[in-house]
Order: structure tokens, then C-alpha cells, then sequence
């Protein structure tokens, strides 16, 4: 009950448009393994092969590319394996086998699992992805589930600019095909000898640098019902470079960050030229000091007392965006 409960809330946020990307940079095959390893013993159980082809270059951390490092939300880009590779667990028979293949094509991850399962009929195949739907077939009631698993697949894969496709063979299995696109590419930064090549946003957009998770969800769900687009990192030490790809009209910057304050990322930003003409509003505590506000005034554009109001939060943002 509690995984329909989570699965339901998750699908009715992406649909409301209200889901935000957590974006960060981890390593593929980290994230693949922990995968694997908490299906391993729902395969053992049922007797069925799990393996990996991992097709990726693992390169030193210095290297000016790695294959290894990708860019989305690592919890929802687990969370979309998981389901895929439970679901194939779950419908091949003893002594089957579920492979995951991942390899790297510029600036995409590409996931597929294949399975030795029971198939999808072609008549069933338009049904596969929809809420609520579990597809009519000899097996019919055999295997238990709520149908909502693949239609929130095909949700968060969407929710990353991706795409996902299925072949099936009724009787034989299925191969399940997810296309995602980095959300960031950020690399050690290189000498600059060419012209720097930025990430355009809409107009509109704003980057959110906070790493108290329930206040960056309640502002993201606010500016989001106002229909701006907001990009949330939690990684201040990492923020100024993303920032400058980004190119968003407005940063909202925790003035208590971990790795790098406030203070100090808006003088990066600021020092700057790509940097510099976007607009900055910091979220602070409301125990300021006089010379403090003196201080934050000199360098911000506007600043916000913590705990969060949102009338003020979008009348601020508001002011700042038509600046």
C-alpha cells in the first residue's frame, strides 16, 4: 500500500508539472551497481541471472572526459532502472536471464534492458505505458501489481528530455531502450581560448542554490505554480560553474551554504562577466545585523528572511525578473 501511495504521488506531481529535477554529477557505474545489488536477491529468489555489459570508459577524475560522469537527477535515474529491471525480474521464469547494457553515445546514457521473459503481445504494446493497466494475456493475475510502475518510468524519462522504446517477442521477452540526455555537462574548467559556449534557458527561468531540502521544495513548488522555470543545486561548491552554463535571468542564494556562502558565490558571480548582470536574491536568517544587511545590500539585489513567505517570495521574484 505504501509503494502505491508513493508511486501515486509521484505520477501526480510530474503530471501537475510540479516534479524538480535535483540536478547533480555522479558516476554511472556506481549508481548501476548499487542498483543490481538491491535486486540480487529478489533474482537469486526467483532463480533468474542478473548481469551488467557496462560499454563506458571509467577514466581518472582529472581526464577531460569521462563516460563515467553523467548529469540528471540520481535518485530519479535509479529509480527508473529499478523499475524497469524489478519488472523484468518479475516476468521471466526460473532460469531466465535480465541483462542491463549501458554505454554512452556524446552527450547521452543509454540504458537497455533485455529479458528472457513472458513477451508482450503487439496488440498489447499501445497499453504499456498507460496508468492503472495490467496487459491481458495468458499469465493474466499471475503476476501481482498496481500498473503504475512503467507509466511513472515513461513519466521521469520524459521529465529528463528522454525517451524510452520496447521491442517484445510474446513467449520469448522483451527489450526495454531509455535515450537520456545529460541535464549538465560541467567539466574542469579549460583555457579559454575559444568563445565560451552557454546553456540558453527560457525566459524566466531561475536557479535555486539551497541545501535545505524542505525550504528548495516549497520554493520550487511555489515559482513553479507561478509558471517560472527553476533549476535546483544543492552543491554550492559546484553552483558558480553550472550557473555560468545555465545563463538563468535570477539566482536565489542560501546565505548559509555548506562549501561556499552566499557571500562568497555572489562575489563570483559578480567578478564575472558572464556572470555578472544576473540578478541576485539571498535567503537569510532574520537575526541580521545592521552592518550585515549593509553588507548584503551592497552585493545582492534584494534579500529574504527565512522562514519562506510566498506572497513575498513572488513579489520579490517578480520585481527581480522585470528588472
Amino acid at each position: 500500500m505504501l509503494e502505491l501511495i508513493n508511486d501515486i504521488l509521484d505520477l501526480s506531481q510530474v503530471e501537475a508539472g510540479k516534479a524538480i529535477l535535483n540536478i547533480s554529477d555522479f558516476s554511472l557505474s556506481k549508481l548501476i551497481q548499487q542498483t543490481l545489488r538491491a535486486l540480487k536477491e529478489k533474482a537469486l529468489d526467483q532463480k533468474i541471472s542478473l548481469d551488467i555489459d557496462l560499454q563506458i570508459e571509467q577514466q581518472s577524475p582529472d581526464a577531460t572526459t569521462n563516460e563515467d560522469r553523467f548529469c540528471g537527477d540520481q535518485r530519479r535515474v535509479k529509480q527508473i532502472l529499478f523499475n524497469l529491471l524489478g519488472n523484468a525480474i518479475k516476468f521471466t521464469p526460473a532460469g531466465g536471464r535480465v541483462i542491463l547494457r549501458v554505454w554512452r553515445e556524446h552527450n547521452l546514457a543509454i540504458f537497455q534492458i533485455e529479458d528472457t521473459g513472458i513477451g508482450i503481445a503487439d496488440d498489447q504494446l499501445p497499453l504499456l505505458f498507460q496508468k492503472f493497466q495490467q496487459l491481458e494475456t495468458s499469465y493474466h493475475r499471475t503476476y501481482e501489481g498496481t500498473g503504475l510502475g512503467l507509466a511513472l518510468t515513461k513519466q521521469l524519462v520524459e521529465l529528463h528530455g528522454g525517451r524510452i522504446t520496447v521491442e517484445s517477442v510474446f513467449g520469448e521477452g522483451s527489450l526495454f531502450t531509455v535515450w537520456l540526455p545529460s541535464q549538465l555537462l560541467v567539466t574542469a574548467t579549460p583555457k579559454v581560448t575559444t568563445t565560451p559556449t552557454y546553456i540558453s534557458l527560457p525566459h524566466g527561468s531561475i536557479v535555486l542554490v539551497e541545501d535545505q531540502e524542505e525550504i528548495a521544495t516549497s520554493i520550487c513548488e511555489i515559482l513553479t505554480a507561478a509558471s517560472y522555470q527553476i533549476i535546483w543545486l544543492t552543491d554550492a561548491s559546484t553552483a558558480v560553474a553550472q550557473i555560468a552554463l545555465l545563463q538563468p535571468k535570477a539566482v536565489i542564494l542560501g546565505w548559509q551554504l555548506l562549501g561556499m556562502d552566499g557571500s562568497e558565490m555572489t562575489h563570483s558571480l559578480r567578478s564575472s562577466p558572464e556572470t555578472q548582470q544576473i540578478k541576485v536574491l539571498a535567503l537569510t536568517t532574520p537575526t541580521l545585523s545592521e552592518d550585515q544587511e549593509h553588507d548584503l545590500n551592497a552585493i545582492a539585489d534584494d534579500y529574504l528572511h527565512k522562514p519562506i513567505e510566498p506572497m513575498q517570495l513572488l513579489h520579490k521574484v517578480t520585481a527581480l525578473m522585470g528588472n
